[in-house]
């Protein structure tokens, strides 16, 4: 085939093709501001793009729907409707973390009592003073009986079962049935047999008795509202329409309505039968007044409260106050003997007050005082001496069973002090609004001056009822959010002064102690400007508070907690942090002093405080030359220098620190890994590593994040993040003009972090980046060179991808080159040539995901062929042979890439046959073919001979491609490539005309690309014209 290379004049194609530069006025990633114009003439109203954080159709105030209800929206709906929302979705919440804090085993032991409650069958029941009297006769009988155990899941299907019965009961009328075994219900709550037991026992009885509470609700509302025969009553002492929603009426109008001459003595005289008098009672008192009978039921019980709690929302149709029967709930609360049963009814009874529409917090008071004097008498002891009492024994088990119901007492007693204010909005708004809504279309008047004018159709209703009280309850609702409400801060000083703790409203932490429990949820649930203008007198609470009921650390903890939420409103804030210091220096054991200088180190480094930050940690370093690390301490070490490492945020301030280095090294584990993390991201976040101290502390630090990797369990995200930041580093350092010294470091790198594929890469590129720097700066030998260029061979292999190592010895050949070691960069390059021939079926698989960066590698390897002098003992085309046959070995490789590859290739030998080549290596000493071949006619010929063999297999290649229509673009690809590297001559004439006929049968005629390489051929001459 006879061929004949094309001439090339590189610099003259450059002229020719380069278009006339014009210096622009403006730099084209330069910030502009609009004109006045353009901002004048800008539509804000139009949405001509998909915003995916918009709403439907792209408005913004189509984004805000669902995403929350503000206080205008909720008083739209009923004021019960609105609790019932918010209450129980709390309450569900609430419950589920119970359940959760208190799991509870597979098999669990219950008492013989509870046992028979929850069988649902209607046998006969024995008299309970009958089952004392056995139990007398005979007590080991009932000691062996006493505990059975059951599953939780049959436990659980038990009291389920009991429920469905209930609600079975109740909706086939047989309301006595319903009553009798929601009382049983209630009786299950006394059995504290089982402690960890109690309150999954309490969370799933609530719920039972809960739904007793809705369905007598439901019964009076829907007996008010309708008749038997479904008609609508009208409600006596109200004008207007009788369909208003009765939540919405006060609790006074209710029980005028629903009011009847029957007294509790006159019902208690009907229930003093039993099941029959029953029955006749429900058929005798109006079914409206079913919480008349409810109440009085549930007096003639043992165990009435839960009952009585259940039904207390049903007093709104019995009395114009129905919270003024909390405070004898309370009372009754008092009555039960068991302490755990004792605080979880108190629990109950806060849940259940927070269904009334009026109430006040002095219930809350009383309650959370009774709890005082039970923990009083049972956890309230000096340290020294043994725990007795009523809590002696099981103490920290029934403490930690206890805390639950004075932590939601006291959140109860606090949300009811703050929220008066919402409260107040919702039901002003959210009764005018409603009366709004019934009333249009309609004149009418009520008792509340709400005047309705009826207009045209689409007018706005005009609401003159009580604008003013409107207006104060908002800015009333304002300020308490913003905590600027003086009524609000004289509320918080009656909550005080109800607990025992202050003794007026300027003093309100006066008096000397309170139980450390109780104290800790105090602190919890106080307005922060509270917590932030007492801080001092808190700090004195907490000292003088030494019991058994809660460990006194965590209070100092929770005031630094809260304190740090508003840091610029702490009073005293110097006199506070000398106070913390001196406390925490009393304490001997490590982990409480973390726990209480957590918290208060923001403090110090918020307000520059460099005296008791030093303090702090001195004595963190004496206390861990002592004490054991174990993981709390960890923790709250881990938690301590993040927060010193985030706030300097510099390395050289952190390495001033006192002991900084001697902490981070008592440190292990992933919290330790986690250190190791961010000291590294601070450090090579913007600026080079220059400092040698600075570079050896980094190195430590980097080899223990290497260390504490276990390859076998670590995720792959984790490993490749410390991996990277490893290599970051490496990266950053710089030792100046000291190149030997870097590459020592370089070299230790290589030993310390050999499982780091990323790390050992890194390696490479740094000892690259080394020899260009010598080479360039002229500050180092060829010996130095060759070092650098041993230590890249030598580490590339144990890289464990080949595809990683072919451009990696492709890289350092191009470094060995430019130094002028020819004879290395030959060697380096058979490397990558053997690296290309041992890419396995696994990586050649992954290929079509990075198809462009495998084809690129290629290229670049072509590109090296242009620029390495042939040898002539093996041939100067050995190197372009050992690519092509290695191509052929390479099964996984599609004919698409193939193609691509051969057509580099071909315009590489064509390169190789100019008189002046495009490039050379900068190094004075390595000569180009063009010098060392230069019109040698054995030299071209080899070239003519190896491109013959080259367009053979690219047309055999093309033609293997399956793809139609990719193999009409690998046809062009071809074409284009012949004619850049050929001139016209019969033989690449043939060529062409091979190729575009195969392109023509594989595209569409109107194809552009085809219509393009059509055009150029017929420029250039290669096709006749019959064939165009």
């Amino acid at each position: 085939m006879e061929l004949k290379f094309r001439h090339r004049d590189y610099k003259a194609e450059e002229k020719v093709q380069s278009l006339h530069r014009v210096a622009a006025e403006t730099h084209p990633l330069s910030l502009q501001s609009p004109s006045c114009d353009q901002v004048d003439g800008t539509d804000y109203g139009r949405d001509e793009f998909f915003d995916p954080l918009r709403g439907n159709h792209g408005k913004p105030e189509d984004s805000m729907k669902g995403l929350g209800r503000t206080s205008t929206e909720i008083a739209d709906e009923p004021y019960r409707d609105i609790a019932i929302h918010f209450l129980g979705k709390e309450w569900t919440s609430y419950k589920k973390v119970l359940m959760q804090k208190f799991p509870v085993s597979k098999m669990i032991s219950i008492s013989s009592l509870s046992s028979s409650i929850m069988k649902t069958g209607k046998g006969p029941e024995k008299h309970s003073a009958n089952v004392h009297l056995e139990e007398l006769d005979n007590p080991q009988r009932f000691a062996e009986e006493g505990v059975k155990y059951i599953t939780l899941q049959e436990y659980v299907s038990r009291l389920t079962e009991l429920k469905d019965e209930i609600s079975r009961a109740w909706h086939a009328s047989d309301r006595v049935t319903s009553f009798n075994l929601s009382i049983k219900v209630a009786k299950l709550l006394s059995d504290t047999s089982v402690l960890q037991l109690y309150p999954t026992l309490f969370v799933l009885a609530t719920e039972i008795l809960d739904m007793l509470g809705d369905m007598v609700w439901e019964r009076i509302m829907q007996k008010a509202e309708y008749t038997e025969d479904g008609t609508l009553v009208h409600l006596p002492g109200i004008s207007g329409p009788s369909h208003l929603p009765l939540a919405l009426l006060p609790c006074g109008q209710l029980a005028r309505s629903f009011h009847y001459p029957v007294t509790f003595k006159q019902l208690k005289s009907v229930l003093k039968p039993k099941k029959p008098a029953i029955t006749g009672f429900a058929k005798l008192v109006p079914s409206a007044s079913y919480c008349h009978a409810c109440e009085v039921l549930s007096s003639c019980n043992s165990y009435p409260v839960y009952l009585e709690l259940a039904i207390c929302h049903c007093r709104r149709f019995l009395s114009e106050q129905p919270a003024n029967n909390l405070p004898r709930l309370v009372m009754m609360a008092r009555g039960i003997a068991d302490p755990l049963a004792s605080f979880y009814c108190r629990l109950y009874l806060a849940h259940c007050a927070q269904k009334l529409p009026q109430r006040d917090i002095g219930h809350l008071i009383i309650s959370m005082n009774d709890m005082k004097t039970l923990l009083m008498n049972g956890a309230h002891v000096a340290s020294a001496e043994k725990p007795s009492g009523a809590l002696s024994g099981t103490r920290s088990s029934k403490l930690g069973l206890m805390e639950p119901a004075i932590e939601y007492v006291m959140k109860c007693l606090f949300k009811e002090s703050c929220e008066d204010a919402f409260s107040e909005l919702g039901i002003v708004i959210g009764r005018a609004r409603c009366r709004l809504s019934v009333g249009r279309g309609k004149c009418w008047h009520n008792r509340s001056g709400v005047d309705r004018q009826r207009g045209k159709e689409g007018s706005v209703w005009e609401i003159r009822f009580g604008k003013e009280r409107e207006e104060e309850a908002e800015s009333k609702f304002r300020l308490r959010r913003e905590g600027k409400d003086k009524d609000s801060d004289l509320q918080i000083g009656d909550i005080l002064m109800g607990l025992g703790l202050a003794r007026n409203q300027l003093e309100l932490f006066g008096n000397s102690s309170c139980i450390s429990l109780v104290l800790h949820h105090l602190l919890r649930e106080l307005p922060i400007r509270i917590v932030c203008s007492n801080a001092l007198d808190i700090l004195h609470l907490i000292e003088c508070s030494k019991d058994y009921s809660f460990d006194q650390c965590l209070n100092y903890k929770l005031l630094g907690l809260r304190l740090c939420e508003n840091i610029s409103h702490v009073n005293e804030v110097n006199l506070v942090m000398k106070k913390v210091i001196q406390v925490v220096s009393q304490f001997n054991c490590l982990d409480e002093y973390l726990n209480v200088v957590d918290a208060h180190v923001d403090i110090a480094l918020q307000k520059h405080m460099n005296s008791y930050l030093d303090s702090i940690l001195d004595g963190i370093f004496e206390r861990t030359l002592d004490d054991e690390i174990g993981e709390n301490e960890l923790s709250s070490l881990q938690s301590i220098l993040l927060k010193l490492l985030n706030h300097f945020d510099n390395l050289e301030n952190i390495l001033r620190l006192n002991h900084f280095n001697q902490i981070l090294s008592v440190m292990q584990g992933s919290s330790r890994t986690i250190i190791n993390m961010r000291i590294l991201s601070i450090a090579t976040r913007n600026s080079c590593v220059r400092d040698p101290t600075t570079i050896q502390f980094l190195f430590e630090v980097s080899r223990s994040l290497h260390d504490s990797i276990d390859l076998s369990t670590i995720k792959e995200k984790e490993n490749y993040h410390s991996a990277h930041l490893v290599s970051r580093f490496i990266h950053m350092v710089d030792y100046d003009s000291e190149v030997e010294r870097h590459l020592d470091f370089l070299v230790q790198c290589r030993g310390a972090f050999g499982s780091m594929s990323e790390v050992k890469e890194m390696i490479v590129h740094s000892s690259n980046l080394l020899v260009v720097k010598a080479t360039r700066n002229d500050i180092s030998d060829v010996i130095f060179v060759k070092s650098c260029i041993a230590c890249s061979e030598v580490t590339i292999p144990s890289i464990p991808s080949h595809l990683k190592q072919l451009n990696l010895y492709l890289e350092t050949a191009e470094v060995a080159l430019m130094a002028g070691l020819v004879s290395h960069s030959d060697g380096l390059v058979d490397s990558a040539l053997r690296c290309l021939h041992n890419v396995d079926l696994l990586e050649g698989s992954r290929m079509p995901k990075d198809i462009d960066g495998f084809q690129s590698t290629l290229c670049k390897l072509c590109s090296l062929i242009v620029m390495i002098p042939g040898n002539i003992e093996r041939g100067v085309t050995s190197i372009p042979r050992n690519v092509l046959s290695i191509l052929g070995s390479l099964s996984w490789m599609l004919p698409n890439m193939k193609a691509k590859v051969l057509c580099a290739l071909i315009l590489t030998v064509a390169a190789l046959s100019q008189n002046n080549l495009l490039y050379h290596a900068i190094h004075d000493e390595v000569m180009g073919n063009d010098s060392l071949f230069y019109c040698d006619q054995q030299y071209l010929q080899e070239l003519f001979s190896f491109s013959t063999v080259l367009l053979q297999s690219l047309i055999d290649t093309v033609l293997q491609e399956p793809i139609q229509a990719a193999q009409g673009n690998l046809a062009l690809d071809a074409c284009n490539a012949v004619a850049a590297s050929f001139e016209v001559c019969q033989g690449a004439s043939e060529i062409c005309s091979k190729l575009v006929k195969t392109a023509k049968l594989s595209l569409s005629s109107n194809n552009k690309y085809l219509q393009s390489t059509i055009k150029f051929l017929n420029s250039r001459g290669f096709l006749q014209r019959g064939e165009s």
